[in-house]
């Protein structure tokens, strides 16, 4: 049975397991630590950390995204980050993952509007941003395809004329994916600046060169995984679209190896699963319409999907939350590019 409580900080409604009544938890849309009431317990829930631990012991904090835990979690309670050493003896509890009720939920419709928000109170370096990075992806594609026309010409001149279409086409695609990723990855930088300032920094949107090789291969060997899912009745595919959603930005905002990327990014999407794959799917059908059936609108739903999976990736990571009908960084320090 679940107990449902009110954070008395920002009046969010909690649903909480009631094998964790009287337990200390961080309330996941203000973070302000509450305690979980017993089931017929209407008193108020708030208390402080001190009085939930013992004075002579810490927080456990992630190392991966500053959580802070209860001195003997096994794990954190955001991203499912490991607190077990290399032992035999891990916890069954340590990867259930139907059992976790830290997991800060957010919905659809909190991450539109955050990203609805932002965009209209800082139109002008959205749409600025974006208008510079399609000149930047624009220009990256022109200069990208001139090698490639060459090797296909000679290619076409050769004996077997065939290998111009068999080498060319896998080139062009390697270069727009390559092109594609760069500017992806310096938009998102330039709009959580955005976020983060109210204003514009221009020299984000070319902040992409020290990631877009192990972006382009992450991008490759997803594309490989979902793929061979929509070919095996289309579920598997889906499936695992939405459980290595955020691996991408898991590699940016952590500088690491594109497997590591995959594990990480497959803990933190966790429990939102369905809430990813509904946001991955709004995002292309507002992209879709403002590119082919609006046109010009193209530069107003363009920068919105981009600033839905920013924030989206900000939020599941606890690096965002929402305080008081205000959206709030937790990090002072830029959250997609590591300096």
């Amino acid at each position: 049975m679940l107990i449902e409580f009110e954070c008395p900080v920002c009046f969010a409604v909690l649903r909480v397991d009631e094998r964790h009544a009287s337990r200390a938890i961080d309330c996941p849309s203000c973070r302000e630590p509450v305690r979980v009431p017993d089931g017929g317990d209407d008193a108020e829930a708030i208390v402080e950390w001190d009085s939930v631990v013992d004075q002579s012991t810490t927080p456990r904090i992630c190392h991966v995204c500053g959580t802070r835990n209860l001195p003997e979690a096994t794990e954190c309670r955001n991203c499912g980050e490991s607190f077990v050493d290399d032992t035999d003896e891990t916890p069954p509890w340590a990867t259930d993952e139907e059992t976790d009720p830290f997991v800060p939920r957010f919905g659809v419709d909190d991450v539109f509007g955050d990203s609805w928000r932002v965009f209209r109170a800082d139109f002008g370096p959205c749409v600025l941003g974006y208008v510079v990075s399609s000149m930047v992806w624009l220009g990256g594609v022109v200069v990208g395809m001139i090698p490639v026309g060459m090797v296909a010409l000679a290619l076409g001149a050769g004996p077997v004329p065939e290998m111009a279409a068999f080498v060319g086409v896998p080139l062009a695609g390697l270069v727009l994916l390559f092109v594609t990723t760069y500017s992806l990855v310096g938009l998102m930088n330039f709009y959580e600046h955005v976020v983060r300032n109210g204003k514009s920094d221009v020299t984000l949107l070319f902040s992409g060169s020290r990631f877009v090789v192990r972006l382009t291969l992450l991008y490759l060997l997803l594309t490989l995984i979902v793929g061979v899912g929509l070919a095996a009745f289309v579920i598997p595919g889906l499936v695992a679209y939405t459980v290595y959603w955020p691996a991408p930005l898991v590699l940016v905002e952590k500088d690491c190896g594109v497997f590591e990327s995959l594990e990480r990014g497959r803990k933190l999407s966790r429990g939102h699963r369905g809430t990813l794959f509904a946001i991955s799917l709004a995002s292309f059908v507002l992209w879709f319409a403002g590119a082919f059936v609006a046109g010009i609108f193209v530069i107003v739903t363009a920068p919105i999907t981009v600033l839905l999976t920013t924030l989206t990736y900000l939020r599941l990571a606890g690096h965002a939350r929402v305080e008081r009908g205000e959206l709030v960084i937790d990090s002072s320090d830029p959250v997609l590019a590591p300096s």
